[in-house]
């Protein structure tokens, strides 16, 4: 069986515990050092909780192990002296400097670290010593994958899930081996396995330049001021609340600068991968000279950068490593919601670090944490406020399905359309009415239908007068002159923030500030009056502010 023995250094002035394996023993470099072999092999959780409760204990060795041969009943086992390993000692402590480069702000499991310094030409036998002693000497910190709870319950230690199933294992030869089922994807994680983590250090000073394609509007100045200012407040979160298409990305690029400049790491997540590829090239741009990883499922995570951007999902290998974390779209799916993910954005920020959240649909309005608003757009003209229209369409397109005649009259006036409708069943079946009795060039477009770029690019260059789609282009979506209207608006599946985010898609360019927006429904529900209160508010603000351009209103 594969497993760990819990060894102790005899001859420190402080006893010294560890976990390691036997077959690593011959790797060591030391060779004066005796040491006692406490207990039989265990698997890492079971290994763990003794090795925890020996360190609990204030007791001497002597007492200590007395007390082990009581609770165990077993003889005690004989003095090991660790055979003279052979080979250069320098040569094994410049494998531990490897593996801590590799664990530098990460939590691996052994198997991990093991496969990436096999990767560098290292030994099997040598990796597992590297990580036994780095883990004696406190090089790394090294948990347990799975950890037990009270009432037979399990955590995982790498995302924080509950969601853990008891499996037959090979490693560990147990018949009911908890296993994590929410980061397989990650990697296997088991309770038999070590999951290694150290906390990234600060890097030297460096220079740090932001280059910014157009300047910032007074609106986004005031918001970039108060994010630098807030690096050095007390709070750890503040939020930006910005309206669709006002530019909050480029608000957060001083106070990024700021945290490179003093040698921090900065991550950027998102919970989209498409919005994480789309802003791969917005930083190079502005910052030219750092380095930068791009992380998304499918992309290797070897690299380590002082610039990330990454999808919340590739946060959960992170241990302490950023100083600043910017969290963008904070209330999007699949991050909204999850405590899996929350726990892991909340693992890869240092003790001292700061967290930077930024939504155009808070999900609790109004906002209590440290925050501020860009409340117009850089045209300086307002937000489209939508229509609500009473009408009847019945729960599915049948014979009796209609539109309001003000929509229609919209529909047929050139201008490109996105129709959001609340189920993907819903999409092909008033695509095809829209085609049939307006004569429309309709598409559709949901979560399970493909080419959904080529779509847009019909749209915006006119092919399709018409797109019909569920919540999936809801947010990150351009297209210039666009109108929109939200069929069954009044559905559970449509909130505030979803109907605020697809109003959100009219009038984003100067050329084209304005234009409709309908939410037709058979009666208004409140996530449709509240939509059109925060749109209006925003308004409000901006007008106050002296922000919209003279003579619109």
């Amino acid at each position: 069986m594969l497993g760990f023995h819990i060894l102790e250094a005899l001859d420190d002035t402080e006893p010294r515990w560890g976990m390691v394996r036997l077959s690593s023993w011959s790797s060591y470099p030391d060779d004066q050092r005796t040491w006692i072999a406490h207990l039989p092999p265990l698997p890492a959780d079971e290994a763990m909780a003794r090795l925890e409760a020996l360190r609990r204990s204030e007791r001497g060795t002597a007492s200590l192990w007395g007390t082990l041969r009581r609770r165990l009943g077993r003889a005690r086992r004989p003095e090991v002296q660790l055979p003279e390993r052979r080979g250069c000692r320098e040569h094994f402590l410049s494998l531990v400097t490897t593996a801590e480069d590799f664990l530098a702000g990460r939590s691996l499991t052994d198997q991990q670290l093991v496969q990436l310094l096999r990767q560098q030409g290292v030994w099997p036998a040598e990796a597992d010593a590297a990580l036994d002693y780095g883990g004696m000497y406190g090089h790394w910190e090294f948990v347990e994958g799975i950890r037990r709870l009270p009432w037979q319950s399990w955590v995982c230690q790498r995302c924080g899930s509950q969601r853990v199933r008891q499996v037959p294992c090979a490693r560990c030869g147990r018949d009911g081996c908890p296993m994590c089922l929410d980061c397989q994807q990650l990697g296997m994680i088991r309770a038999c396995s070590r999951l290694l983590q150290r906390p990234h250090p600060l890097e030297p000073p460096k220079s740090v330049a932001v280059q910014l394609e157009f300047p910032l509007t007074a609106a986004q100045q005031n918001a970039s001021q108060f994010l630098v200012d807030f690096l050095a407040a007390s709070e750890q979160k503040a939020l930006v609340w910005a309206a669709c298409g006002a530019g909050k990305t480029e608000t957060v690029f001083a106070a990024m600068a700021e945290v490179l400049r003093r040698g921090g790491s900065v991550l950027f997540a998102i919970p989209r991968r498409d919005v994480v590829v789309e802003l791969q090239s917005r930083l190079k741009a502005a910052f030219p000279g750092v380095k930068q990883l791009v992380l998304y499922g499918g992309q290797p995570w070897q690299e380590t950068a002082p610039l990330t951007a990454a999808t919340t999902h590739q946060v959960l290998r992170y241990y302490k490593r950023f100083d600043l974390v910017v969290l963008d779209e904070v209330d999007a799916f699949p991050y909204h919601g999850s405590e899996v993910l929350r726990h892991g954005l909340e693992r890869a920020l240092k003790d001292d670090g700061k967290w930077i959240e930024m939504t155009a649909t808070p999900v609790t309005w109004p906002v209590k944490q440290p925050s501020t608003t860009i409340p117009a757009r850089y045209h300086g003209h307002p937000l489209p406020v939508p229509e609500l229209l009473r009408w009847q369409m019945g729960p599915a397109v049948d014979k009796t399905f209609s539109v309001p005649a003000q929509l229609c009259d919209g529909l047929r006036a050139g201008q490109p359309w996105l129709v959001f409708v609340p189920k993907r069943q819903l999409c092909e079946a008033v695509a095809q009415w829209l085609r049939v009795h307006l004569g429309l060039a309709a598409g559709f477009c949901h979560s399970q239908s493909g080419q959904r770029q080529q779509l847009l690019q019909e749209l915006h260059s006119g092919r399709l007068s018409c797109l019909v789609a569920t919540t999936v282009l809801e947010r990150g979506i351009t297209v210039p002159d666009v109108q929109v209207a939200v069929l069954w608006a009044d559905h559970a599946v449509f909130s505030d923030r979803s109907l605020t985010q697809m109003a959100g898609r009219v009038g984003r360019k100067a050329d084209n500030p304005s234009g409709s927006v309908f939410f037709v429904a058979k009666s208004f529900s409140q996530a449709m009056k509240d939509s059109v209160a925060a749109i209006r508010y925003l308004n409000r603000r901006a007008a106050e502010n002296g922000l919209l351009k003279e003579g619109v209103s």
